[in-house]
């Protein structure tokens, strides 16, 4: 896709896995990590680049400097 800069971090973070786990020897049970730390999640970049729909606030967007500034 042709996405700008905040496009690109938008469709990352549309797209991530919410369920981090705690620990890495448990990729798929086990106690998830605070959403403090885990933020939008784990990027799923296939998920990004076939996103079809993109969230985010055009109002944090510069387009003059390219920044997306909602983080």
């Amino acid at each position: 896709p042709s996405f700008t800069p905040w496009q690109v971090k938008a469709a990352l973070m549309n797209t991530s896995n919410p369920n981090v786990f705690a620990s890495k020897a448990t990729s798929t049970t086990g106690a998830l990590t605070a959403l403090a730390r885990s933020g939008a999640g784990r990027v799923d970049a296939e998920a990004a680049v076939s996103t079809r729909t993109l969230a985010y606030d055009p109002v944090d967007v510069d387009p003059t400097s390219n920044a997306y500034y909602n983080t």
